[in-house]
Parts: C-alpha cells; structure tokens; sequence
C-alpha cells in the first residue's frame, strides 16, 4: 500500500514538474496563480492515478486513461477559474497545452521511448 501512495505521490510531483513552467511561459507569471495551479494539480493528478486501474495493454485502460484526462482539464479549468478570471478561452487553451504535454511526456516516460 506504501509503494501505490508512493508511486501516486511521485506522479503527481512529476506533473507538477513539467505543467507548473508551462503555465508560467503562457503568461500567468503571479506566484499566486502557479501556488494554487500547482495545487490544483496535485490533487487532480492523484485523484486520477488513484481512480486508474494498473496498466494493462487493453482499449478498456485507454479509455479510462482519455475520459479521466478529459476530466482533468474540466477540473482544473473550473477551479482555475475561481483565481483567473480573465480571458477564460485562454486559459481553457492553456491548461489543455499543459495537459496534453505532460500526458505524452508521462507516457515517453512510462514506456522508455
């Protein structure tokens, strides 16, 4: 049980990683935005990889994966919302940007490509 909250844990950090200066060069450059971004991420990203079954190499698990990431975004775009309230279009775009590269950076990783 140590090694899963290890692992979710450690997933977690690792987005937080790779979106955190993403949204910054988008342009949301307050230490109040990335604070609350990357917390926002944290529980997003566990609660995902919480929600995922094991990997296994079946359409079931990548269907999981892209409807749980679609949630994600939703997520995160809803409570973002509440911080940044201008120009949402940008934001939404933003935060799929964010999401998109950490998913293909996640799986490069995943699979040592």
């Amino acid at each position: 049980m140590d090694n899963l909250v290890l692992e979710i844990t450690n997933a977690a950090l690792l987005t937080i990683i790779i979106e955190v200066p993403i949204f910054y060069i988008c342009g949301y450059k307050k230490a109040s935005q990335l604070l609350i971004f990357a917390i926002v991420n944290y529980v997003s990203n566990t609660l995902l990889n919480d929600a995922l079954p094991a990997y296994t190499a079946t359409l079931g698990y990548w269907t999981k994966l892209c409807i749980g990431e679609l949630l994600v975004i939703a997520f995160e775009y809803a409570l973002m919302l509440h911080v940044i309230s201008e120009d949402k279009n940008r934001l939404l775009k933003t935060i799929c940007l964010t999401n998109i590269i950490s998913i293909i950076l996640g799986l490069v990783l995943l699979f040592n490509f």
